[in-house]
């Protein structure tokens, strides 16, 4: 990118005032330790505060700019590749991790690592975000030569080992390109905003990939949105539960009920019932399946822990062996669930998938959120705003509620 540019620093400050920036970050400065104070000061950024990795690299591969008033950022490691930060923001704190990848695999194998160290110490909500110079696979690249495989395949075991996913965004697919003509046009997208789980369950927010103007980098932008409170959620049948004891019961009590009306206002008032039956079914046997299935383990390790001093203690035995039987069934029963959930197709792995469908069930959740709509041309990327219009696009087709 290159910082020393006038016109690369004017543009820098219409973007910050353009897009009302708090926090953002700069990578490949080739700002020298020795210029580091002249770039600054002409960026007239006043009331904001630098964080860089100079020290750790001649040429500023990392700046991380914030405004002072707005939030507090508090460096906890520092590379030649990533800047990692604690950022307190109003009532939100959570951890960003800025990365610029090294260009050769060795450089980045290096990068992984300190990643992965990071993601051992994370309490608090986490995004890793920044150009890794490096691709998942060969869809994303057009032009140039293919992904090296094993590049592709240490980035993938990064990103699953620290249990991030890839969070979505709306614009533009590739986010640098060589500015080549023809044939010689090379596309990548080298960019990319990982997030956990805490992250995913803590913040609604949406990522855009502006256009590259001068650059031959594409900028990213966060941007938390308010969330939308949700009145009516459709009941979601979980096959599990067919297999509790009350189920016929819950099932045969609510359809023999006597309701009064027409032959389908009946069948609607018995299934209402009958879903609100299966939800309190639902909390009293299956809610936090994966907390019930990780006590249960606890016990079995209790008795199986009391059975290894008292080996033929017939009672523990017993008792032992129920534990276990019930515990195998709760696997079984969080594995369906999370199957269900994250509509994915079984995958034969030889262990349990759980982890794989939870990890599926997130990305999925992430991809679901709506961050723009076109209405006849017309973009529109206000969260409200794009409610009222699907609410009054399905209302015109259905008709209104009589």
């Amino acid at each position: 990118m290159g910082l020393n540019d006038p016109i690369k620093q004017t543009e820098i400050t219409k973007w910050v005032e353009n897009y009302h920036l708090s926090l953002f970050a700069i990578v490949e400065t080739r700002v020298r330790g020795c210029n580091v104070d002249k770039v600054w000061g002409k960026l007239r950024l006043n009331g904001w505060c630098l964080i860089n990795n100079n020290e750790y690299c001649e040429l500023g591969r990392i700046w991380v700019i914030y405004k002072e008033d707005k939030m507090n950022v508090k460096k906890i490691v520092v590379t030649d590749q990533v800047i990692h930060c604690e950022v307190s923001w109003g009532d939100k704190k959570f951890l960003c991790s800025f990365i610029y990848g090294a260009n050769d695999t060795m450089g980045r194998t290096s990068l992984w690592r300190t990643i992965s160290q990071i993601a051992v110490e994370v309490q608090l909500p986490w995004t890793v975000l920044g150009d890794f110079n490096a691709i998942l696979n060969n869809s994303e690249r057009r032009g140039g030569l293919e992904a090296v495989q094993i590049d592709c395949e240490q980035f993938k075991e990064c990103i699953e080992q620290d249990n991030l996913i890839e969070m979505k965004w709306t614009c533009h697919e590739f986010t640098w390109n060589n500015n080549q003509d023809g044939d010689s046009r090379v596309w990548r997208r080298l960019h990319k905003i990982l997030i956990s789980e805490a992250w995913l369950n803590s913040f609604e927010a949406k990522a855009r990939v502006l256009n590259s103007g001068i650059y031959d980098h594409s900028p990213l932008i966060i941007q938390f949105i308010e969330p939308i409170n949700v009145s009516h959620k459709p009941l979601r049948f979980f096959n599990v539960w067919a297999e509790s004891n009350e189920f016929m019961i819950i099932v045969g009590d609510s359809l023999a009920e006597s309701v009064e009306g027409h032959q389908m206002f009946k069948v609607v008032i018995k299934l209402k019932r009958l879903k609100r039956e299966l939800r309190k079914l639902n909390r009293k046997c299956f809610s936090n399946i994966s907390s019930q299935v990780e006590d249960m383990k606890e016990q079995l390790d209790e008795i199986q822990n009391q059975l290894s001093h008292d080996v033929m203690n017939s009672e523990l035995f017993r008792v032992k062996n129920e534990m276990g039987n019930k515990y195998k069934e709760f696997l079984r029963w969080e594995e369906n669930i999370y199957r269900q959930k994250s509509r994915a197709q079984w995958i034969e792995l030889g262990d349990l998938n759980t982890k794989f469908f939870h990890r599926s069930l997130m990305k999925r959740q992430s991809m679901n959120i709506i961050t723009q709509l076109n209405v006849d041309g017309v973009i529109i990327r206000d969260h409200e705003m794009i409610r009222n219009k699907i609410m009054c696009y399905y209302t015109e087709l259905l008709g209104k509620h009589p």
